[in-house]
């Protein structure tokens, strides 16, 4: 449903603290704000964020309740208007200001408040305690011994294996699969769809090339302030635990194998793979369609580009891109040389036609 709003411009400039401050002594703290709206779209009752020049010239005939943006953009919008109207907040980073006011204010929460706290339909092992606030979709599957902490959303046809523990103020959204006692810590999101603690790929051959299966015991452990995209599948270890730091951010379809560990505040968007017992160090960044074979290290602080493949250990930070992986200047000669060489070749078979 949609969310409604009904707060002051000092409400906001409230919950931005040393982030947000008035651009003028006429600064409106009374106004209304009913709804978050785009430069363009906005009206007298919206709250409004601006971050580019693109942007800030769309307001011409608008006058929102509060207008967040930078201090030059703030000058470049009075020049524009040159009206008393306006009702502006500056801060340095609008959107990240955004973000986190959004958070707070604006966010849907996903409590499906028209179902009843624990749904008829669902099934609830008695076995498996449940905190304050918890909420458990229709068709939801909770196992035995699953512990559940407060505020907690388990939405429709989630399933919950067996001694799985999930802590505060997670939101477990449909379809979504957590294996057998892998464990959640607090604030972590699982979008729709995700497996987690599923068996990994792990076959053994024999003399004759065939392959046995190698049972996969361990569990999955997920720290806290985690989001987890829609489709993904983070696989049990064999033994052990695989590990997802805190803060970590994993886009939709990522593919995390057994035993691998991410490192905190790590973003790898869609369409990565990252092979068994890899370590993936802290703040890494990887774009989509990255690879990382098994066994492999990386150091903190690497970013990866344009489908770059790790083969081999990243023992430096920097910018990577390529297959294998190399450092991004490296990367942008050798594709220099490529070209280069293609327009050789031409060259080369003009003469041989003389």
């Amino acid at each position: 449903m949609p969310i409604s709003l009904n707060i002051s411009t000092a409400d906001v400039v409230s919950l931005g603290g040393d982030l947000l401050t008035p651009y003028s002594e006429q600064f409106d703290a009374c106004r209304t704000i009913l709804k978050v709206s785009n430069a363009a779209d906005c009206d007298e009752h919206s709250l409004v964020f601006v971050d580019s020049e693109a942007a800030a010239r769309t307001l011409l005939t608008s006058f929102p309740a509060l207008l967040v943006t930078t201090g030059a953009l703030a000058d470049l919008i009075i020049s524009l208007h040159a009206s008393e109207r306006l009702n502006i907040a500056i801060t340095s980073n609008p959107r990240l200001f955004m973000a986190l006011v959004r958070s707070k204010i604006d966010d849907y929460d996903a409590t499906d408040s028209e179902w009843p706290d624990i749904h008829s339909s669902a099934q609830v092992h008695e076995s498996a305690e449940t905190g304050n606030g918890v909420r458990v979709g229709p068709g939801a599957v909770i196992g035995a011994n699953v512990r559940i902490g407060d505020g907690t959303i388990i939405r429709s046809n989630a399933v919950i294996e067996h001694d799985v523990e999930i802590g505060n103020h997670c939101v477990i959204h449909p379809g979504v699969n957590i294996g057998y006692r892998s464990v959640l810590g607090e604030k972590v999101i699982v979008k729709a769809n995700t497996v987690i603690g599923m068996e990994g790929f792990g076959f053994v051959p024999d003399e004759n090339k065939y392959f046995h299966r190698m049972p996969h015991t361990g569990r999955v452990v997920i720290e806290n302030d985690v989001v987890i995209g829609a489709l993904c599948n983070i696989d049990r270890a064999t033994l052990g635990d695989t590990l997802i730091r805190s803060g970590v951010r994993l886009d939709a379809s990522v593919h995390i194998a057994h035993n691998v560990e991410i490192g905190k505040d790590s973003i790898i968007t869609a369409h990565c793979v990252i092979a068994g017992s890899s370590i993936v160090g802290e703040r890494v960044m990887m774009s989509g369609q990255t690879g990382v074979l098994d066994h492999k290290s990386i150091a903190d602080d690497s970013v990866f580009v344009h489908r770059a493949g790790v083969t081999e250990d990243i023992t430096e930070p920097g910018m990577y891109a390529g297959v294998p992986a190399r450092p991004w200047k490296t990367h942008v000669k050798q594709l220099g040389l490529v070209k280069r060489l293609d327009r050789l070749e031409k060259r080369l078979k003009k003469l041989d036609k003389t």
